[in-house]
């Protein structure tokens, strides 16, 4: 009896689709929803003008996502982001999308535990502008791949190691195709 080599594609499973485009979108949401009353909204407090009690609230809600949407990432680099590497599509767009998304979280992990005020507000200008960046090269990642012909989306067969001893995983080896 033969059998088929198993199949990977770089294409996400939709679980995980829909964990990182909702962990995304929430993110993406609450970040701008916490700049526009940042710098667009005061409201009157007993002393005068202060900032919207909203504003704590929507640091969690960004905070929560961000959580959610790096264990989404976390749970693409064995399959998607490793493929991904050792193929040629989008692969300068897979690298810029990963490098902007650890910028993202090392200089939200600063906002968190900077104490000097002056250099936690540099920090938070760099943050909500790499903010926006990230949304831009994120979006054109997802639209590189939603732009190939659908004809073109297909599995790549793995081809497994022989004669390994007992007890040892078999270890994919991965044959791409040539880039296009």
């Amino acid at each position: 009896m033969s059998r088929r080599p198993p199949q990977f594609s770089t294409r996400l499973p939709s679980w995980q689709k829909w964990l990182i485009y909702t962990s995304f979108s929430l993110l993406v949401s609450a970040g701008v929803c916490w700049l526009v009353l940042e710098y667009f909204v005061r409201v009157d407090g007993e002393f005068g003008p202060e900032r919207s009690p909203w504003q704590p609230t929507l640091l969690s809600i960004h905070g929560l996502a961000c959580f959610a949407f790096l264990v989404a990432v976390g749970a693409m680099l064995p399959v998607h982001v490793r493929l991904g590497l050792l193929g040629k599509r989008n692969r300068k767009s897979g690298i810029a999308t990963g490098g902007i998304i650890l910028f993202m979280a090392l200089t939200g992990y600063g906002l968190y535990y900077i104490a000097d005020d002056s250099l936690r507000a540099w920090a938070s200008t760099v943050h909500w502008l790499g903010g926006f960046t990230t949304v831009l090269i994120v979006s054109g990642h997802v639209w590189l791949a939603w732009k190939r012909p659908q004809a073109k989306r297909k599995a790549v067969p793995i081809q497994l190691k022989k004669n390994l001893p007992i007890g040892e995983m078999p270890v994919p080896e991965p044959q791409l195709e040539a880039a296009e």
